[in-house]
C-alpha cells in the first residue's frame, strides 16, 4: 500500500484536514508492486483537489498539491492505473475563521482577548486547560468595569466597552483602540494565521482556542462568580492592583482580583 506523507518525510495522519484556501503539499510512496503514474482523485472536488500532480519516475514518488476550496468533506483515492493504492480517506475542509467587524463589541472582545490570553502553544499543559476559564473571567472584568464605572479601575466615565478597552494604562497596546500597537496587533494576526494554516502543527490548538474567544467575545455575558467583584486581571507575580483587593484565583499565567 503507498504512503502519503508531508513533503518532510512525515506520514500524514487521517482524516486530512484543511481549512478553505490552504495549499497542503503532499508526496506519496508507491508500495511494493506498485507503479507510477499514479492519479489523485477527489470525490468533490470543489470542496478539495489535487492540483499539480508530478511523478517522479527517477525517485519513484509523486508529489503534489491538495487545494482546499471550500468548507465540506471529501474523499481522497490515488490510483494506479485501475487499482486503488491509497484510500479513499476523508478529507475535511474547514471554514476560515475570521474575527467580527472591529467597530462592534464582539469584534473588540475578541482582539481584547486574543491580546491578554497567553499564546496555548508557548505555555505548559496545565496553563492550557486554565485558559478557557481565564478568557470568561477577562469578559467579566470588563463587563463590570463598563456597568460600574470608576478611577478604581480606569472606568471613570465609560459608556461603552471602547471607553473600558482605551481607558489609559489599563491594556497595553489598546488605549487608541481600533487603532492596536504594532506588536499586538502582529501576535493576534499570527495567531489567527496558523489557526487557519493546516500544514502547521500547532493548527489544531491554536483553532481550538480562537473558536473559544470567538464563542465568548460573541456570547451573553458570562456570570460573575464573585457576585459582580471581579474588576482586575494582571499579569503573574507582578503584584495586586491596591493594597484593598483580594486575590481570586491565577490562572494561565493571569492574577484576577475581587473586591473586599
Amino acid at each position: 500500500m503507498a504512503d502519503l506523507q508531508w513533503l518532510s518525510g512525515q506520514s500524514v495522519a487521517t482524516p486530512i484536514v484543511a481549512v478553505a484556501g490552504n495549499s497542503l503539499r503532499l508526496k506519496v510512496l508507491p508500495g511494493a508492486g506498485e507503479k507510477l503514474p499514479l492519479a489523485i482523485v477527489s470525490s468533490t472536488p470543489a470542496v478539495a483537489n489535487a492540483v499539480e500532480v508530478n511523478n517522479r519516475m527517477g525517485p519513484n514518488f509523486t508529489t503534489f498539491i491538495l487545494h482546499a476550496v471550500l468548507g465540506g468533506e471529501t474523499s481522497l483515492s490515488i490510483r494506479s492505473g485501475d487499482r486503488v493504492v491509497y484510500g479513499p480517506v476523508q478529507v475535511r475542509v474547514q471554514p476560515v475563521l475570521t474575527l467580527p467587524d472591529q467597530t462592534t463589541d464582539a469584534g473588540l472582545l475578541a482582539r481584547l482577548l486574543l491580546a491578554e490570553a497567553p499564546n496555548p502553544t508557548l505555555v505548559a499543559a496545565n496553563a492550557q486547560a486554565e485558559i478557557g476559564e481565564s478568557l470568561r473571567l477577562m469578559r467579566v472584568v470588563v463587563e463590570n468595569r463598563r456597568a460600574k464605572p470608576s478611577s478604581r479601575w480606569g472606568s471613570q466615565g465609560a459608556t461603552n466597552l471602547a471607553d473600558v478597552i482605551r481607558a489609559p494604562g489599563q491594556f497595553h497596546g489598546l488605549g487608541s483602540y481600533p487603532t492596536i500597537a504594532g506588536d499586538v496587533l502582529a501576535n493576534i494576526n499570527n495567531i489567527l494565521r496558523l489557526a487557519n494554516e493546516a500544514g502547521d502543527q500547532r493548527q489544531p490548538v491554536l483553532r481550538a482556542h480562537v473558536e473559544a474567544v470567538l464563542q465568548i467575545a460573541r456570547g451573553p455575558r458570562p456570570p460573575d462568580p464573585t457576585g459582580g467583584k471581579l474588576y482586575w486581571w494582571r499579569t503573574a507575580g507582578s503584584g495586586a492592583p491596591s493594597s484593598d483587593v483580594t486575590l481570586y484565583k491565577t490562572l494561565a499565567g493571569n492574577s484576577f482580583y475581587q473586591e473586599r
